[in-house]
């Protein structure tokens, strides 16, 4: 019997794109191992649906993330071979690509 190891979304993470699909979720991120989130370098007055909150991976292709207006949506997660990048795609259009920056 195998195990699958659930990738790490642990530390921080910088987004590699700017759509402009994605202009309210954060460019920089962290995931603590608390379970707890919160985005970096976020401008004054402007709003993110992920500012701060609680999250938990579901296996390797789905995490759950509290949002801004306290609602706790699944997202498709998927994770770079070797776990540096992964892609969130937001309501099966959207996909926002995060580098891993720091631990």
């Amino acid at each position: 019997m195998s195990t699958t190891k659930i990738k790490s979304i642990l530390g921080v993470w910088q987004r590699t794109e700017k759509e402009e699909c994605g202009t309210t979720y954060p460019t920089k991120m962290m995931f603590g191992e608390n379970g707890i989130y919160q985005s970096l370098e976020k401008p004054d007055g402007f709003f993110y649906q992920w500012d701060v909150g609680t999250y938990e991976m579901k296996g390797n292709t789905r995490v759950k993330i509290s949002c801004a207006n306290d609602s706790i949506v699944s997202y498709r997660i998927r994770f770079s071979k070797e776990g540096s990048a992964f892609t969130i795609t937001v309501d099966n259009t959207c996909q926002l690509k995060y580098t891993k920056v720091a631990d």
